[in-house]
């Protein structure tokens, strides 16, 4: 019953946005200028009630641990969330028990997978800008993470780690959801349609 309510809202959530939203633009567009709202998403203006995600790398050098949720100011709720192929349909969903960090390994949430789920944004998520994000481990309690909105994955000199005891935190980028995670059609973004 929880599960149902929860999808029925995110849907009504999802609709309500979209139906604000203007047009769907392409993963092909040109890159967003300094300071507007991320174009390769959601076709601009997009955040405040909307969703976005965020993405990092966990490394762990010591026991297993499980991410189980989190907070920030950009987002009335945090959770950890999955896409995955069921029969042949890509579905998104909350991973109810947490997100498993193996001992000794490594698991990186990205576009189209695992990833940090920020919904009801309490704000613009515009190209360039940083926010604080807390992650909640079942043993490392809360790491303090700073997210930077942008269209891919940061590379080189723009990685930064967050340590905390035996996990390293690193990588971590955010962006609002794609415009085509719940409606539109494959031809205009395929990434879109099956990435969050």
């Amino acid at each position: 019953m929880a599960r149902t309510t929860f999808r029925m809202l995110a849907l009504v959530a999802l609709a309500l946005g979209l139906i604000g939203f203007g047009g769907v633009v392409t993963a092909h567009d040109e890159a967003t200028p300094e300071g507007s709202p991320m174009a390769g998403d959601m076709g601009g203006g997009h955040g405040m009630g909307g969703s976005g995600a965020a993405y990092l790398i966990i490394d762990n050098a010591g026991e297993s641990d499980v991410l189980i949720g989190g907070t920030t100011d950009v987002a009335h709720v945090v959770e950890i969330h999955e896409i995955a192929d069921n029969d042949g349909v890509m579905e998104m969903k909350p991973l109810e028990q947490g997100l498993d960090i193996p001992a000794n390994g490594s698991v990186t949430l990205e576009p189209g997978g695992y990833h940090v789920m920020l919904i009801g944004l309490t704000r613009d998520l515009n190209a360039g800008d940083t926010f604080e994000l807390t992650l909640t481990f079942e043993q490392a309690g809360d790491v303090v993470v700073t997210a930077t909105v942008q269209t891919t994955a940061p590379e080189g000199d723009d990685v930064v780690s967050v340590e905390a005891g035996d996990l390293t935190i690193s990588g971590v980028w955010s962006r609002p959801a794609p415009a085509l995670l719940m409606g539109g059609t494959p031809e205009a973004s395929p990434e879109a349609s099956h990435s969050m």
